[in-house]
Order: C-alpha cells, then structure tokens, then sequence
C-alpha cells in the first residue's frame, strides 16, 4: 500500500515498486479507476499514462472494481490507482443528497463501503496476485467544513486502516520521500 497528499509522489513511487515485484514474463495490470469529467482531468490522467512503462496493460475500472481484478489472471502484478477515487466514484452511486445524511443512512454508506473494499481485496486474494494500491491520506488536513467532506474523509481513513491491515507493506510518502510505516525491508 502506498498513501500520501496530493502531489506527494505517490503514483511514481507506486510504480517502482511494480517494477520491483515483476519478473520479465509478469503481465502488469495498471486499474485505473477515475471518471474523466472535465480537460483538467484528462490532463491529469494522460500525465499518468506517459508516465507509465511500455507494455503494461491498463483496465479502466471506475466501477466493480472487483470483477476488473477476478478476470486478471494469475500471476499478474496489479497496480490500483487510486483506492480514494475508487471509494469516490461507490459513494456517489448510492447517495446524491450529502446534505440531509441521517445517522442511518451514514452507516449503511459506511457499511456498504467497507463491504466493497473488501470484495476487491477478496478479488485480489482469490486472484493470488502481487498487489499495489495507492490511496491518499486525507486524514492529516483540516475537518471538512460540510457533510459529504467529513464523511468522506472518515470513510477513507477507514478504508486506509483496513488495506493497511491486509497490506505485507506500507509507505507513506511525503514531499516525495517514501517512508516504510509497516513491513519489513527486502
């Protein structure tokens, strides 16, 4: 697992650990999960596209993450990127009134959440693949000054801890500095 902040150097450092793990004859499966909106986004995404090596196969996958990964075969190496924008684009499909949450509502958003992160870590599992996922930490900021913002981020932060959790490492990257948080060095 690989978080930080925005423009932490996540991604990059996501990659070299693909890089690592990979043997010659390893397919590399690069998910992508953000919807493209707008040019900024576009913009965003073709930034990460050059950035990727030649020959990695990458599989749009903004919704049912799982199945995505269930069909890759075994033996692959398989970076997400990114786990935020994966629970993003969940949220928003159950729920368009962020405003009106009634704690009932809020814990079966949560519920339901954490149930779809761990089909896609039972796909991962099940798949017996070598696994990267990249979310980021927006646990370390400000308090949300409105409801969809502060139960996001409670989501994430939960969403973080359980990945973490399965994880055999975890960095954490700042001002594009990888620190190791869980795992042993290779």
């Amino acid at each position: 697992m690989v978080l930080g902040g925005a423009r932490s150097g996540k991604s990059g450092f996501a990659q070299e650990r693909v890089c690592e793990l990979a043997s010659l004859d390893d397919p590399v499966y690069y998910v992508a999960t953000a919807f493209i909106k707008d040019d900024e986004m576009a913009r965003r995404v073709e930034r990460h596209r050059s950035d990727r090596p030649d020959g990695w196969i990458t599989l749009e996958a903004q919704r049912e993450v799982h199945k995505a990964i269930e069909r890759l075969p075994v033996r692959s190496i398989l970076l997400l990127d990114c786990v935020t924008m994966m629970i993003t684009n969940f949220m928003f499909d159950q729920r368009t009134d962020w405003d009106d949450l009634s704690k009932e509502d809020e814990d079966r958003l949560i519920s339901s959440t954490l149930s779809y992160v761990d089909q896609v870590l039972m796909a991962i599992r099940g798949r017996s693949i070598k696994a990267v996922l990249v979310s980021n930490e927006v646990g370390m900021g400000l308090v949300p000054p409105y409801p969809l913002g502060r139960i996001f981020r409670d989501i994430a932060g939960w969403v973080n801890q359980a990945i973490a959790k399965e994880a055999d490492s975890v960095f954490l990257l700042t001002a594009g500095i990888p620190q190791r948080i869980k795992g042993e060095p290779r």
